[in-house]
């Protein structure tokens, strides 16, 4: 609708304006559902997983474990975290 409208010759340029708007708060409102439900799947966000996951990596080699161990059992915490989460979700 708003192409349709940029382009006629006598375009409307409070409705694309308002369009646009709509269009962006729209965005924001499928963000914050993506970050909501990470949130409560996950129990934190991609920032968080990458955290833990660096922190595994950073933790076998300062103590001289198996760093691919340290990740595998740092995924599968996340996962078993994942899969809890997904059956309280659906159990409520």
């Amino acid at each position: 609708m708003m192409e349709a409208e940029r382009g006629k010759k006598k375009k409307d340029d409070g409705k694309i304006r308002e369009w646009q708007e709509r269009k962006r708060e729209l965005d924001r409102n499928i963000a914050d559902m993506v970050s909501g439900m990470q949130q409560k799947l996950l129990g934190t966000d991609a920032k968080g997983v990458a955290s833990q996951l660096g922190d595994a990596l950073v933790g076998a080699f300062e103590n001289g474990k198996n760093a691919l161990e340290a990740w595998g059992n740092t995924v599968k915490n996340i996962v078993n975290g994942l899969v809890k989460n997904i059956l309280i979700q659906k159990g409520s």
